[in-house]
């Protein structure tokens, strides 16, 4: 498939959405990742540098035991906020109030 420019995308996207018999069906769906809310919201790995920082300041610094990306993440964010509550409440002050990222707006206005 060739890449189409953004007017002819919606276009498409419009004459598919008039086509479809049964209207609470809906033909798309997008699978995005977290970076699409970047850079109004860090990226994992920034998220896990500061968590990191504050683990080994707390003197919990020990390794994670995984070596795929998303053991080291969770790892350094229990690290630095041991109870479910202090993560929810640290990631709630990295999203909450953010303005909207580019991405996220320009994927809301195709849909």
């Amino acid at each position: 498939m060739e890449p189409i420019d953004l007017i002819t995308a919606v276009g498409e996207i419009e004459q598919a959405c008039e086509d479809i018999q049964e209207p609470s069906r809906k033909p798309f769906f997008f699978i995005v990742g977290a970076g699409i809310s970047c850079p109004t919201v860090p990226l994992a790995s920034e998220i896990q540098f500061h968590c990191k920082n504050l683990a080994t300041k707390r003197g919990r610094a020990t390794e994670p035991l995984g070596s795929l990306p998303l053991d080291a993440y969770s790892h350094w964010l229990e690290k630095a906020f041991p109870q479910p509550k202090q993560r929810q409440s640290y990631l709630r002050t990295l999203i909450e109030g953010k303005p909207i990222s580019q991405a996220n707006f320009r994927l809301a206005h195709l849909l």
